[in-house]
């Protein structure tokens, strides 16, 4: 069962060399593997949340938080510096310890060195570490208890261990199975894991000094020796050492040092990987000596909200130098020691004094960035009238010194809101009792025997329910941000059994509440607060139902509560179970609700009854459902189960067409054949209605003869129904029935008019020519003539050859006879005439009909056409250089060039041919007195002839009219330069 907030009360003796460990009980959620990192944002009064708390008052009377967590150290006052163990609440239900020596725990079971994640148990209500769930162990080598004392830490995923003063000698620390370190006497070291618990990395501090001889003495002072003199928040470690100006303290990357002669102290702020991010130094300087030393009762800090650092002073004679060496101006108005406080960069914030006047004491103080929060006692004073209402309520008007007084107040001086109460006791607030969370101010109030009265608070204010009194007085209020009081604790917050505190106190943040480290009577404390949402008066991580007043334990972790009175009751409180119908939380296996006592279906998660007991269950919407919960029925098709079915078929007597046939249950046709094909008279069509009977059942039959449409040939005829020839005349011959067939195994023939043996279908087998003459039924070419009498039977153009010939008399048909009457051969241009050479051609058409070898001179000219080169031209029969033009000069188209192929024609008579590509071209067709053009200018060479080339091997020049021997074209080679000089004088003629 998932949980959203943590409750955990647990008290552990430890005691070492294996004593028994006294434990109380927790609760929580099992931590998973990843180890989360504790993140809590830095808060400033002015934008703090109060969504955590109501201020309505708890009906109850009791507080909304609830001490969740405690373990302590066993009883020794040497624990106060030197815990042997150290564990706290992480975030909601995840504790990290660390054990340096061996415990045993309450069942008995040693816990051996090492660091430890455990997770809260599950069931709610009281745990132990016995009981808890220890997720993850990294063993520590048994040299880890020489160290002084060891804090764990998470962040990012990851484990740090920071363990300082190692008291015995020099030795390797081993790590791992694989690692180990020389660690010196008085040092310390860090050491991280990964979340699985594997060894990643260490560094440690190294003392740098100019005498050997002192190292051991310098380590020790170099050393966060006590517990609380190193701090973890978030990506850092505050260490809180002591050192002097001749030596250094070296880290991975940086150094530390005193920056006055002599001692200091110095609080360092140190990044994870051992990188110096700033550190400041404080010291006291001794005139007699000539040097500083530490401060008075300066060995410890508190860090605050994550946003704050504190740490007190005796007096005003400590210089104290910042992260940039510069001197802080500290000193105020009053006397006794200061509270100081640093942001977490170490800067200074601001300073009050523990008696800011006479008649006042502050016992506690925390100073953040912008509001400062501080508990007060002390009355009007004439020593300090002048200042005392800077500090306390103005309508505290009495010179009396017993008023307790919880105040907040702005950064300029002005108080933003406060509270007083009268108290006539002895009792003082701690020097460490505030807790200023995101959500609120946590005070831990005076101790016990303080007499306060809670309900006579100056301005009326009362507390947010019964409880505190004037005579129940030992309790820690909550207050917000602004002001506002939400809530009491009974007893005091981190202070065990309301004795004064005067060990600093570490705490942190988590979602639901805070925890604390604290020492108190020989022990180291570690106990958490969570919020009692529901008000059942267990915290939230400790409640298994933590927003259910109602319930707060699940023994089986099912999720129902074991208080029977409660809501959702666990009707099996131990057994893991999820019914939720019949009873709750039941052992239900199938996950439908009902419990696997009252479900008759106990592995099907969609049924759970069955009324009528047949088997099916009463969900109709589940597996298998009952479609007749209350009648017995073994129907289980068509998706109908449980009805009643008389033919045991599977088909309920409803959706049954056929209720009383087993092989038969749908008819879909409604024809009343089953759609079943292997049933009782099964429909072959089972889609359409049909009555057929014969060939099929419940196919159409159109002439309702019994035959299927597409069992029957003749589907429309009645009669008939087998075709088997198929050519639409049935096979029955009896009497009274239509189309019948004569000829049923011929499919082209089926009836004979004259009975005659052949079939009327003339075109059909051995079809009757004459199907109404019974003597006469043969026409092989169909020409209307027999066969007998057909001269010939096998040509449908032709029947008669009058002249004997062979050729029928038809001229229109096949190889008519051209001359029907007379007996001829002639077969080339027409058939059946007389062809006297036997040439094919007949004599009226043969040009020579006594040639057997000629037969035709288209032209006439004489020359057969087999011979003559032009048959078609009477004028031309040959052709001697085959040039396509004839020789016969006097001949259409004649050859001018009989002997030459490439010249026929010669337009101008000339003597040279016209075409340009045969020999001896002429350049001037048209031109009988030129031909030649050797330059090719355009101009003949024949000088003889019309507009002959004056230059005719000049392409450029042809024309001289003056006769220089200068042609006239300008644009040509040696133009001539005086066109107009006829008598070539060198001048052109006037």
């Amino acid at each position: 069962m998932k949980r959203t907030l943590v409750t955990i009360l647990i008290a552990l003796l430890f005691i070492p060399i294996l004593p028994m460990v006294s434990e109380s009980s927790t609760s929580n959620n099992l931590i998973e593997q990843e180890v989360p990192e504790l993140s809590v944002e830095n808060s400033n009064p002015s934008n703090q949340s109060n969504s955590s708390f109501s201020s309505i008052p708890n009906p109850n009377n009791y507080s909304r938080l609830k001490e969740t967590f405690e373990a302590r150290t066993a009883s020794n006052g040497y624990m106060q510096d030197y815990p042997n163990m150290f564990a706290y609440e992480y975030t909601d239900g995840k504790v990290i310890s660390i054990f340096t020596e061996s415990y045993l725990l309450s069942n008995g079971n040693p816990q051996p060195p090492s660091i430890s994640m455990w997770s809260y148990p599950e069931q709610g209500g009281m745990g132990s570490f016995a009981s808890m769930s220890e997720d993850l162990r990294i063993p520590l080598s048994t040299n880890f208890s020489h160290f002084g004392s060891c804090n764990p830490h998470i962040y990012n995923s990851k484990i740090y261990a920071y363990c300082s003063f190692y008291e015995s000698d020099s030795a390797m620390l081993v790590l791992d199975n694989n690692n180990s370190v020389y660690v010196e006497q008085h040092q310390d070291i860090l050491i991280q894991w990964d979340v699985n618990g594997s060894f990643q990395s260490h560094w440690i501090p190294h003392v740098n000094s100019t005498s050997n001889q002192w190292s051991s003495f310098l380590r020790s002072d170099y050393s966060a020796r006590y517990v609380y003199q190193s701090q973890f928040l978030n990506d850092s470690i505050y260490l809180l050492i002591q050192g002097a100006s001749t030596d250094v303290l070296n880290f991975p990357n940086g150094t530390v040092s005193c920056r006055d002669n002599g001692l200091c102290d110095i609080l360092t702020k140190v990044n994870l990987n051992g990188t110096v991010q700033g550190f400041i130094t404080g010291s006291q300087y001794y005139g007699h000596l000539n040097r500083h030393h530490p401060c008075s009762n300066s060995d410890r800090f508190s860090i605050y909200n994550s946003s704050a650092i504190r740490v007190t002073l005796n007096n005003d004679d400590c210089t104290l130098k910042g992260p940039l060496g510069n001197a802080i101006s500290y000193s105020k108005p009053g006397s006794n020691g200061f509270f100081i406080g640093f942001d977490t960069g170490l800067n200074f914030i601001d300073s009050i004094r523990e008696s800011p006047c006479s008649g006042l004491t502050i016992f506690d103080a925390v100073i953040l960035p912008d509001k400062t929060y501080y508990s007060i006692k002390g009355g009007d004073s004439q020593d300090c009238s002048s200042v005392v209402y800077n500090w306390i309520p103005s309508n505290i008007t009495e010179y009396i010194a017993s008023y307790f007084s919880f105040v907040s107040k702005y950064s300029n001086g002005t108080i933003d809101w406060s509270y007083s109460w009268y108290e006539t006791g002895s009792g003082n607030p701690d020097k460490y009792g505030i807790f200023p969370l995101s959500y609120g101010i946590a005070w831990s109030g005076p101790n016990s025997i303080s007499n306060i009265d809670w309900t006579d608070e100056i301005d009326g204010h009362t507390p947010p329910y019964l409880g505190p009194s004037s005579s129940n007085r030992a309790w820690s209020p909550v207050f917000t941000y602004d002001g506002r009081w939400v809530d009491v604790f009974e007893y005091r917050f981190c202070s065990s059994s309301g004795a004064s505190q005067g060990t600093p106190i570490m705490y942190q943040e988590i979602s639901t509440g805070f925890g604390c480290s604290f020492y108190h009577g020989n022990s180291w404390y570690f106990e958490t607060y969570a919020i009692d949402i529901d008000s059942d008066n267990y915290g939230h991580s400790a409640d298994a139902f933590p927003f259910d007043s109602s319930q707060q334990y699940d023994t089986d972790l099912d999720g129902y509560g074991d208080n029977v009175f409660g809501n959702n009751s666990d009707e099996c409180v131990t057994v893991n179970g999820n019914s939720s119908l019949d009873r709750l939380g039941c052992l239900d296996t199938d996950g439908d609700g009902q419990s696997n006592l009252n479900d008759f279906y106990p592995t099907d998660p969609t049924q759970v009854q069955d009324s009528d007991f047949d088997g099916y269950g009463d969900n109709l919407t589940g597996t298998r459902g009952d479609n007749c919960p209350n009648v017995y029925g073994e129907s289980n098709r068509n998706n109908t189960y449980g009805c009643l079915d008389s033919d045991f078929d599977g088909w309920a007597d409803t959706q049954d067409h056929f209720p009383n046939q087993s092989s038969q249950w749908m008819d879909s046709d409604l024809d009343g054949y089953g759609d079943e094909f292997n049933g009782y008279q099964g429909d072959t069509c089972p889609q359409e209605f049909g009555l057929s009977t014969e060939d099929t059942y419940g196919c159409e039959d159109d002439d309702y003869d019994g035959w299927s449409n597409n069992g029957d040939d003749l589907p429309y005829e009645p009669t008939q129904w087998l075709d088997a020839d198929g050519d639409g005349y049935g096979n029955n011959q009896s009497e009274g029935a239509s189309m019948i067939d004569l000829f049923p195994n011929d499919a082209t023939q089926w009836n004979d008019s004259d009975g005659d043996g052949y079939g009327d279908n003339r075109y059909g087998s051995e079809g009757d020519k004459f199907p109404n003459d019974p003597l006469r039924w043969e026409d092989t070419d169909n020409d209307g003539v027999t066969d007998l009498e057909d001269q010939f039977p096998n040509d449908i153009t032709q029947w008669n050859d009058t002249d004997g010939d062979g050729f029928g008399d038809e001229i229109t048909g096949n190889s008519g006879d051209a001359c029907p009457t007379i007996e001829g051969n002639s077969t080339a241009d027409r058939r059946g005439c007389l062809d006297s050479d036997g040439d094919g051609w007949s004599d009226e058409r043969d040009d020579f009909p006594f040639d057997r070898n000629l037969y035709l001179d288209t032209d006439g000219d004489g020359v057969p056409d087999d011979l003559d080169i032009f048959p078609f031209d009477p004028t031309q029969n040959e052709d001697r250089d085959g040039d396509g033009m004839g020789d016969n000069s006097m001949g259409i188209g004649a050859d001018k060039f009989p002997n030459d192929e490439t010249q026929w024609g010669d337009i101008d008579g000339d003597g040279y041919g016209d075409n340009p590509n045969g020999t001896n071209p002429d350049a001037f067709i048209t031109d009988a007195t030129q031909w030649s053009d050797e330059d090719g200018d355009g101009y003949g060479d024949n000088p003889a002839g019309r507009l002959y080339d004056q230059f005719p091997q000049n392409p450029t020049q042809w024309l001289d009219e003056d006769g220089d021997g200068l042609g006239d074209n300008q644009s040509g080679t040696n133009p001539d330069p005086f066109l107009n000089d006829f008598d070539n004088d060198g001048y052109n003629d006037s």
